[in-house]
């Protein structure tokens, strides 16, 4: 809670300040003081945002390799240093990812593939510098896109409706955080369920993974309604990140309301070139469905909660649900089940424990 506190007033700081000063004076104001923050708070994550963006601007803009070359470069630059922070937290139990190294190194593929592609043609350093250096996203996201981005950046203005809808999403954010997440779901929750252990071990076991998951999501979902709320504060739209998943009517439509940044990073960048070379919609899946995973936590727990998503799209259309309103809230209520229960795997770090939840909620033991 002292990190989202501190995180949100240095970033109300900045967007305030980038409104006080005038021209690109202002504008400079958020990248600057998130430089210094990240200086203050993770040295190591600015220097390898630095690395990533001054290389992959040298490689894109100021040499005068093939763009084959130059995407192979900066995935390799971008993607190694992401892999290797990745490897070394699954193997060193002491290291700490640097804040916010798996969203900014997405922002910088993304910069990467679609100037390979040419949707982004001209920009100069200073812009794709206020790109990765813009402080509300910084810390869980959304993985914004460039061109929204700079397309706000370079023509906002001050707007009364904009100061009223971020502020109204900060609340909302904070709420979700600190009231539903923090007090009644970890405190109240977790306390009224205690005494069910002995007596009413099924309503226990299966009550203790609904609170995991959707204390995740409520938290989750409140930082990235505080990163809306104050870029909205600071002029500049950003996307949703989620949609009333839980109301969904199947695995598929899940996934395109929950994490919705990172969906839509992996629909455009691995499911759809992956489906259209090998003409295999199924291997598209499989793997957007495992870099998700994978992405989230270099582990085999990981891994294979991504896999269980995978079958859980393959097999969504398996019983059509049609206008009927009954189906449809028998499919929300099954599909929320099937991701509670495919969340087992990563609520616990070792195998041994995961199968003994399973044996108790499917009364095998």
């Amino acid at each position: 809670m002292q990190q989202l506190i501190e995180f949100f007033l240095v970033s109300f700081a900045a967007v305030t300040l980038s409104w006080t000063f005038r021209g690109r004076s202002g504008m400079m104001t958020i990248p600057l003081i998130t430089a210094v923050y990240l200086l203050y708070k993770s040295p190591l994550s600015l220097l390898l945002l630095l690395i990533i963006v001054f290389a992959n601007y040298f490689i894109l803009s100021k040499s005068n390799f093939s763009q084959k070359i130059q995407i192979i470069l900066c995935l390799t630059v971008t993607g190694g240093i992401l892999l290797f922070a990745k490897i070394k937290l699954a193997l060193s139990d002491g290291w700490v990812i640097p804040l916010g190294l798996s969203y900014y190194a997405f922002r910088n593929i993304h910069f990467a593939l679609e100037c390979y592609k040419g949707k982004i043609r001209q920009y100069t350093l200073l812009e794709y510098l206020s790109y990765n250096l813009f402080i509300p996203v910084m810390l869980v996201g959304p993985i914004n896109q460039y061109q929204l981005f700079i397309k706000d950046w370079q023509r906002r203005r001050y707007d009364e409706n904009n100061i009223s809808y971020g502020l109204e999403r900060i609340l909302y954010g904070f709420t979700k955080i600190t009231l539903i997440a923090n007090y009644f779901i970890s405190k109240k929750l977790t306390l009224q369920i205690e005494s069910l252990h002995d007596q009413h071990l099924w309503v226990y076991t299966f009550s203790g993974l609904c609170i995991f998951v959707f204390n995740a999501y409520f938290q989750f979902a409140g930082y990235s309604d505080i990163a809306i709320g104050l870029s909205r504060l600071a002029g500049v739209r950003i996307n949703e990140n989620f949609n009333y998943p839980f109301f969904s009517v199947n695995m598929r439509e899940f996934w395109t309301r929950y994490h919705m940044s990172l969906s839509q990073f992996c629909k455009d960048y691995v499911y759809t070139p992956i489906a259209s070379y090998f003409r295999n919609p199924l291997l598209g899946v499989v793997l957007t469905m495992a870099i998700i995973g994978l992405w989230h936590e270099l582990s085999w727990r990981y891994l294979v909660w991504g896999l269980i998503q995978f079958a859980g799209i393959t097999y969504s259309g398996i019983l059509p649900v049609g206008n009927s309103s009954f189906l449809k809230n028998i499919s929300r209520l099954g599909t929320g089940l099937f991701y509670i229960l495919s969340c087992v795997i990563i609520s616990k770090t070792s195998l041994e424990e995961v199968l003994s939840i399973y044996k108790i909620l499917f009364f095998l033991n």
